[in-house]
């Protein structure tokens, strides 16, 4: 006959409860089937519903525009005109008419042949629509960095409260079999008010999660204008691609449009400069003309001309000496911002790296501590069913686990983010850039 001690009996009960809290936590986690939205879909569907993104877009087709208006001044231009008169004066005698009706009609033509500040003008605008096409460029990146992030926090959010969740079932599962242990005089009022005071602080971190949730999802609902996932299940976790992490910050995009702009800038100084030279036109006219007397067309004509015209310069009140100072000082503000974005890139992508490295480093040593935590729970747990180890023991492999579990969490949608931000910074973030795996 096999004789077990009530004090064993109740260790073995009190293992029964923590083990089942965490079975039923596992199963209700997966006792529906849910299609998670990957970011790559997300990205697809909300990507373009973005206002920045639009409102760049437009002031491309602007941009579009002007180049066409600056281009049409080079061409030639035609034009139809007609004209009736009406003259009325006093007759020299009764057989003069006192009454002529002058009409004409005619077409002109205008070709500019020499002006340099219009060949100027269009190859600003030239310049201007290549910038618009990278400022579509940069505020892509821009809601790509911005849908990931919300995509990545709420992600953070639902992990984190189902870790919390987790840790509150296993508190349940120990208050409830230590309550029957009390009420049977096996276990003191200490044990239970540590209990109780354990399971009061895992609840207020399960219930702070939870208000976390639900601010990251009205985050994600104003950024993505489509309805939040609801819980991790309905999302997978992104990574990114290796390869494009391998880019050098030559490309990024910020400091190519202010080099963009240098160059409108120069382009400006030379249009100002185009004040001094002169402007040739060759300009022409075909037209008839007539009188109508009494009813009777008289003095009919026909007439071409054609004019070379040359307007040069003598003076403008200094106003071309003043635009010239003026786009002067302009592109210098420009260079003074193109060198302290390169500077602040530079340092950036330092930066970014060694926190790649080493958030990447403490990855490994989070996993290698989850691991190791949870092999002392069971552990602890079966020495507990033996009599070896305390209530508090549990309590803190329990504490243990927990807070391996969540720094776990924090680092790996950290390293996320930072990969994010630094190939923002590089100038190669896209919608290409991800890899979807699942959690």
């Amino acid at each position: 006959m096999i004789i077990i001690s009530k004090n064993l009996l109740w260790r073995f009960i009190v293992s029964i409860f923590f083990l089942s809290s965490l079975i039923t936590a596992s199963l209700d986690a997966n006792e529906t089937v849910i299609t998670p939205i990957t970011l790559a879909t997300l990205l697809k569907n909300t990507l373009d519903k973005n206002s920045n993104l639009k409102s760049a877009r437009l002031l491309e087709k602007i941009a579009d525009d002007r180049k066409v208006i600056t281009k049409a001044a080079l061409l030639p231009t035609i034009g139809f005109y007609a004209s009736q008169g009406w003259e009325h004066y006093p007759p020299e005698n009764e057989y003069n008419n006192n009454r002529n009706l002058p009409s004409s009609i005619g077409i002109n033509a205008s070709i500019p042949i020499f002006n340099k500040a219009l060949h100027q003008n269009y190859q600003r605008e030239e310049v201007n629509k290549n910038i618009s096409t990278l400022e579509v460029q940069r505020e892509r990146q821009a809601a790509v960095a911005e849908i990931s992030s919300v995509y990545i926090e709420l992600l953070s959010a639902y992990e984190q409260e189902s870790v919390n969740k987790k840790s509150l079932k296993s508190m349940e599962g120990y208050l409830e079999a230590f309550n029957k242990r009390f009420h049977l005089g096996d276990a003191t009022k200490t044990d239970i008010k540590n209990l109780e005071s354990k399971f009061s602080i895992i609840r207020s971190k399960w219930l702070t999660s939870l208000a976390l949730i639900e601010e990251k999802r009205s985050l994600f609902l104003t950024i993505t204008l489509s309805e939040p996932p609801t819980g991790s299940r309905a999302m997978r976790l992104p990574q990114i691609k290796n390869e494009a992490l391998k880019i050098s910050t030559r490309d990024n995009l910020e400091v190519k449009i202010l080099q963009e702009r240098i160059h409108a800038d120069e382009i400006t100084v030379a249009t100002q400069r185009a004040g001094h030279w002169p402007k040739l036109n060759l300009q022409g006219t075909l037209s008839r003309s007539w009188y109508e007397t009494f009813h009777q067309v008289n003095n009919n004509r026909n007439d071409i001309s054609v004019e070379i015209r040359l307007e040069f310069p003598i003076f403008n009140g200094y106003a071309v000496s003043a635009g010239v100072n003026e786009s002067i000082k302009r592109k210098m503000i420009t260079n003074v911002a193109l060198e302290y974005v390169g500077r602040d890139n530079t340092n950036k992508e330092k930066r970014l790296l060694q926190q790649l490295q080493l958030l990447s480093t403490s990855k490994k040593e989070l996993e290698r501590a989850v691991t190791h935590a949870q092999m002392a729970r069971s552990g602890i747990l079966t020495q507990f069913q033996s009599g070896t180890r305390t209530t508090l023991d549990i309590l803190n492999a329990q504490d243990i686990l927990f807070e391996a579990e969540s720094a776990l969490i924090q680092n790996r949608y950290q390293l996320l983010k930072t990969q994010l931000e630094y190939l923002q910074i590089i100038g190669r973030l896209s919608a290409d850039a991800f890899v979807e795996e699942g959690v």
